[in-house]
């Protein structure tokens, strides 16, 4: 089996320029630290490359809702995409007007999602139950979301289009909901959402969903809007690889063109590709155990900190900025948290310095999203404290 080598960050990449025992001293372990900098570098991005007209860019809170990440990216012009009431009220806290913030949930009360719409929040319909209540409630414009039978993503979990899917209407559904509402409710409806994954490279993913869907606009003649959703993927491998956001732009450009709606708008959510790479989790080595031929080494954080390896089988890259000077070593080893579950393992194959101590500093790298966003309090270990720095 060819092994994965997980290539360590570039000399100028952003955690080689902060102070990491001066942050440790004042704040302590563990700890999340976003840079501001790359947040605003990687959202400056997709809204240069993804050059679609019209179109609009949110932010998936979901994957970190921090607010001061959300107010740079507010002053950028970006909107905020939202999936539960909690994150509709952070983004208007932070200064989002409610005609750039979106709502997008599953399975949630009819008290929530009339709560959404009193705040003045568009809402994308997941459901036949939603949209129905939406609609009797007098709601006078939202979106439905389909499941165009399509999906992506980097795990299974994180594949939100096709069959056995939870989300969305289907579009024998949506075409049901027309004929049994009638025009009224028809006319409501200004926009299409789908949602094919997370993790996603190939942009003909999103063109094939696009394919799916546009038949609904035969009935659903007032919409407006589709919002292709977001999933983006990141480079967790290497930080070099990255998303086609241009191309992607050009092929929706082409369907649309090919199908006479070159007036649509485009929406898109990126949430991890915008601030994956502005977090690093920040923990100290507090054990180091030789087994048999390989290392172990223990860390003040786990998996009740970063879910995400032992969630997704997701793989982050670690270093040890006390010993720089060197970025490659010989021996590799495990990095495990202190949580009391035996899958609490947040990186395999992990190169070790071979003078690595109780007290070093670690980073893992690439934490940005879905990383104190998942966090919980299991064992009674509060979740870490989150610092912002301009790097």
């Amino acid at each position: 089996m060819e092994k994965t080598v997980i290539q360590p960050p570039r000399p100028g990449d952003w955690v080689w320029r902060v102070d990491w025992e001066g942050i440790v001293g004042e704040h302590g372990t563990p700890l999340y630290i976003y840079d501001l900098n790359t947040v605003k570098e990687r959202a400056r991005r997709v809204l240069l490359e993804f050059t679609y007209r019209p179109r609009r860019v949110l932010y998936s809170l979901k994957a970190n809702p921090h607010p001061q990440v959300l107010g740079e990216l507010l002053v950028m012009g970006l909107g905020a995409e939202t999936v539960s009431l909690g994150e509709v009220k952070r983004a208007l806290e932070v200064g989002f007007p409610p005609e750039r913030i979106s709502y997008t949930a599953c399975c949630v009360s009819g008290e929530e999602l009339l709560e959404v719409a009193r705040l003045g929040v568009s809402i994308n319909a997941d459901s036949v139950g939603q949209a129905r209540l939406l609609h009797g409630a007098g709601v006078e414009t939202l979106g439905l979301r389909i499941n165009p039978g399509v999906g992506s993503g980097h795990h299974r979990y994180t594949v939100t289009g096709g069959p056995g899917s939870k989300f969305g209407l289907l579009p024998q559904e949506a075409l049901r909901l027309a004929r049994d509402l009638g025009g009224g409710f028809a006319s409501r409806v200004r926009r299409l959402h789908f949602h094919v994954g997370s993790g996603v490279w190939d942009p003909g993913v999103y063109l094939e969903a696009l394919r799916k869907i546009l038949p609904l606009l035969d009935v659903y003649v007032e919409v407006e809007e589709i919002d292709v959703g977001g999933g983006m993927a990141y480079d967790y491998l290497a930080g070099l690889r990255e998303f086609d956001y241009s191309g992607l732009a050009l092929g929706i450009g082409g369907v649309l063109e090919e199908a006479g709606l070159g007036g649509l708008r485009v929406t898109i959510e990126p949430g991890r590709y915008i601030v994956a790479p502005a977090g690093v989790l920040l923990a100290r080595v507090t054990e180091v155990k030789r087994r048999e031929d390989s290392l172990i080494v223990g860390v003040d954080t786990g998996m009740n900190h970063l879910i995400r390896p032992v969630l997704y089988g997701a793989m982050h890259r670690v270093v040890f900025p006390l010993h720089r000077g060197r970025l490659e070593w010989e021996e590799r080893g495990l990095l495990v948290g202190n949580v009391c579950e035996s899958g609490d393992i947040l990186a395999h194959g992990v190169p070790l310095p071979p003078n690595l101590g109780v007290g070093d500093i670690v980073l893992i790298l690439d934490t940005g999203a879905y990383g104190a966003s998942m966090a919980s309090s299991y064992n009674i270990r509060p979740p870490p404290r989150e610092v912002v720095i301009r790097a």
